[in-house]
Parts: structure tokens; sequence; C-alpha cells
């Protein structure tokens, strides 16, 4: 197994745990905002999505990238499937572009990070991928088992 494959899985299985998640969750919550005016869950999905777009934008211009708002960032907020139907074009150029690579492309290529301004190798940016995605899914999870204690209470 190259590294691209094998970095390519790990992307799809972090990606498939997030989308039976947030099927999971209760319309109710998904558009849900809590008192102190945080960001309603189905923005945060959108909000991690989004970042195939950028990421694939960043990794192919290095970190060059002027791009700061997503194609998709207007849109209405239907529903997880919606949301995920819209990414999906460039999840795959994502995917294939990360194939593209040999194994001494995941050090060799340098990418600047747009958020941090730090430079990663290309090895360091997937796993800061997968990482963040996991940790909102886990942050999700939290909001959600808080939601339906609250509801639970109140009830």
């Amino acid at each position: 197994m190259t590294t691209s494959e094998f970095t390519i899985m790990q992307l799809q299985e972090s990606r498939n745990r997030s989308i039976v998640f947030w099927n999971s969750l209760e319309e109710t919550f998904l558009f849900s905002q809590d008192a102190l005016g945080s960001k309603r869950p189905i923005e945060v999905i959108r909000e991690i999505l989004a970042e195939d777009f950028f990421n694939l934008h960043n990794i192919l211009r290095r970190g060059n990238s002027s791009i700061s708002e997503s194609p998709f960032a207007n849109a209405a907020f239907v529903s997880v499937e919606e949301e995920l139907k819209r990414i999906q074009p460039f999840r795959e150029k994502l995917l294939q572009l990360i194939y593209s690579f040999n194994n001494n492309d995941f050090e060799d290529i340098q990418v600047v990070s747009n958020s941090a301004r730090s430079t990663y190798s290309l090895a360091q940016l997937l796993s800061r991928i997968l990482q963040k995605e996991n940790e909102i899914r886990g942050q999700l999870l939290f909001q959600f088992q808080m939601f339906k204690q609250k509801n639970i209470l109140a009830a």
C-alpha cells in the first residue's frame, strides 16, 4: 500500500464516521443555537466540509491561495445530505490529487498553512486535516449529549 493509498483510506474512514454521526443527529439539534449564540451544528458541519475546498486549493498552490470564502458560503442550510452533495466534486478532486503524489512527495512538498502561517510538509498538513475533523466531530458529539440532556430535563 502506498502512502497515498493509506492517506486516502484514513481520510475516507474519518469522513465515513463523520457522515454516520451527522446523519444520526436530530434536525432540531442541527438547526439549534445555544444561549451564547455559537454556530449552529449544521454551520459547523458546513465548515468541516468546506475544508475540502480550501485544502484542495491550498495544496495545489502550496499555500499561496487567496481564496477566503467557499463557493457555497451563502447557500441556504437544508440538510447534511445537501451539504455533502455540494462538496462532493471538491472532495473527489482532493482525493485524486493526494493519489497523484508519490511517497517522497509527502515529506518533500511544503505547504504554507493560510490559517497558522506556518509551513508544513504535505504529510503533516494531511495529518492536521484528519485531526481537525475528528476533534470537531467529538465536540459536536459532546454538544449533542448536552442538548439531549437539557431536553430530557426540560420535559
